[in-house]
């Protein structure tokens, strides 16, 4: 699996589970902000703010190439509509299954539904690879 592709399918399960902390770290990180404005940036610890920043960069060799890749495709992830509800109560539901998860549901979105996190994997790089061609 290439680097844009690994990191664009964590970056898509994300935004399918709905997880709006990561998109708040992600967003200030791309930004250049330290991990201490970004935690209080986004009501985060330093120690959460660190961890999401630290799965994007392991997808890559470099933290510099990681970064770029995410920032060119946050905007095509960002169009996906979240398959997840967040309840007030700390769970949420799967709408692609309809069952309630409690704790990491973008890993029950990453597992049980591989194949719609890897379809919009491929659209969103297709969308990615559309743009950088049409601006070449």
């Amino acid at each position: 699996m290439s680097t844009v592709e690994s990191i664009t399918k964590y970056i898509v399960a994300q935004r399918l589970a709905n997880n709006e902390e990561f998109f708040c770290v992600l967003q200030h990180v791309i930004k250049g902000y330290s991990p201490s404005n970004i935690a209080e940036l986004c009501n985060v610890t330093k120690n959460v703010a660190r961890s999401y920043i630290y799965r994007i960069v392991e997808k890559s060799s470099s933290s510099v190439r990681a970064l770029i890749v995410a920032k060119h495709v946050l905007p095509f992830v960002l169009q996906l509509v979240p398959t997840a509800v967040l309840k007030e109560d700390g769970r949420a539901i799967c709408m692609l299954c309809n069952t309630e998860v409690d704790g990491m549901l973008q890993y029950h979105i990453a597992s049980s539904h591989a194949d719609t996190v890897n379809y919009y994997t491929r659209l969103v790089i297709s969308k990615l690879r559309e743009k950088v061609l049409t601006h070449s």
